[in-house]
């Protein structure tokens, strides 16, 4: 194998895990901080019943501006200091979530023109090849998720933060504000919307992929 041909396998390995990884943090943002979504499943696991005294919509909307680094702080009158730093501790993950999607964005698109400059006869091909394979690594990532999530949410909730948050200061009791606010069942219903709308996507991209190559076949 020549060098230019593995140049361009190589190219083309890392736009399918960047467009994958894509993918799924865009399934992330756009239902993470959907403010709907999050008054419907308020109303499902009755948390407004259990601030009947406070302007829960107002909230977590102030949580979520926080998150997204949109503002320094949010009324935090309802929690602990270990709740708080905990809020704290999500926004971070966040933000490097938002470094890596800006970079495989930019460096993908970079990689682009490189794949468009070394290969511009078979750079059509090339393009379904990447599409439809990162759909594939996304679907089976999905599916196995998924699977985790509904046989052992649990275990995959603790796993991930385990992994997310190593310094700790993740688990509350039942009796914490954080907890009576977002509900494991909400967070199970948020994982399950966020992985089937990643296999939705990926879906689409098999699909353009595999309609970009019959078309050019």
């Amino acid at each position: 194998m020549d060098r230019k041909r593995i140049v361009l396998i190589g190219i083309m390995v890392f736009l399918v895990i960047f467009i994958a990884d894509i993918t799924y943090i865009l399934a992330f943002k756009i239902n993470a901080f959907d403010r709907d979504l999050y008054s419907k499943k308020f109303e499902k696991y009755n948390v407004y019943g259990e601030f009947p005294l406070h302007d829960v919509d107002r909230i977590n909307s102030e949580i979520l501006d926080y998150l997204q680094d949109r503002r320094d702080d949010f009324d935090d009158v309802l929690f602990k200091k270990k709740e708080v730093d905990h809020f704290r501790d999500v926004k971070h993950l966040i933000q490097k979530l938002d470094v890596y999607f800006y970079f495989a964005v930019i460096f993908s698109v970079f990689l682009f023109f490189s794949l468009f400059f070394l290969d511009k006869n078979r750079f059509v091909k090339n393009l379904a090849r990447i599409l439809f394979f990162s759909g594939v690594l996304g679907v089976l990532f999905g599916i196995v998720v998924l699977l985790l999530v509904a046989f052992d949410f649990s275990g995959f909730f603790s796993f991930f933060h385990k992994v997310a948050f190593p310094q700790g200061g993740w688990l509350f009791s039942a009796s914490d504000n954080i907890i009576k606010l977002y509900p494991s069942g909400f967070f199970y219903d948020m994982a399950k919307r966020i992985f089937l709308d990643s296999l939705l996507y990926a879906n689409i991209l098999i699909l353009v992929g595999v309609l970009i190559f019959v078309k050019n076949d």
